[in-house]
């Protein structure tokens, strides 16, 4: 827990209620640390997937500040099911962006983002 003497809470940014349409629907995300020297580690960035909104919520401590990308690949290719081994349990959704990796970094320091819909066999 935050409130533990171990555990402090170091930082807290909250994207108000009136810009996200799906509070709910965050997926899991990746933080990008540019300068982990950095006692503060300002130039970071956190990349935030919301799969209702098939949109990516991008968070900039530097300026505390985010913004939100979208692209048709975000979507989900279709409708997925749920099923346990007896068929007794079927749950059918669809799900947009889910989850994003980050790859190594190039020579100048930039990196590629892999992210995947949920309902979709696609690798972007």
């Amino acid at each position: 827990a935050l409130t533990e003497p171990d555990y402090p809470e170091v930082l807290r940014y909250e994207i108000s209620k009136d810009k996200v349409k799906e509070p709910l629907f965050f997926g899991g995300f990746a933080v990008d640390v540019l300068n982990p020297e950095d006692e503060w580690c300002t130039e970071t960035f956190v990349y935030i997937p919301n799969i209702m909104e098939n949109s990516l919520y991008v968070y900039d401590h530097k300026n505390r500040n985010h913004w939100t990308l979208s692209h048709k690949s975000f979507k989900p290719d279709g409708k997925t099911t749920l099923t346990n081994p007896d068929g007794s349990y079927k749950q059918t959704y669809e799900a947009g962006i889910f989850s994003i990796v980050l790859g190594g970094r190039d020579k100048k320091q930039n990196r590629n983002a892999y992210y995947i819909a949920g309902s979709s066999t696609k690798l972007w």
